[in-house]
């Protein structure tokens, strides 16, 4: 037995025979294709969720990961405070 193909309710907006078919794989972000040039080491910290939201949305807003851009700030800090 075969189903035959219905045709699409009126006001449908998205055509079915479009299911299934194949979109285009995304492209990785530039702060993902990276390599680390030295050994690294993780460290944790807990910051308000809150907190971790406005990092994780500058950082991506800058197109760098949290882990450059607190790498960053640790330098300048550095700098700043010789």
């Amino acid at each position: 037995m075969s189903k035959a193909k219905q045709p699409a309710p009126a006001g449908l907006k998205i055509d079915p025979s479009a299911f299934g078919a194949k979109s285009p794989a995304p492209v990785a972000p530039a702060n993902l294709d990276r390599t680390p040039s030295v050994d690294t080491k993780p460290v944790q910290i807990r910051v308000p969720v809150e907190k971790h939201t406005e990092i994780k949305a500058y950082a991506a807003e800058q197109q760098m990961s949290i882990t450059d851009l607190l790498l960053m700030a640790y330098e300048e800090y550095r700098q700043r405070h010789k």
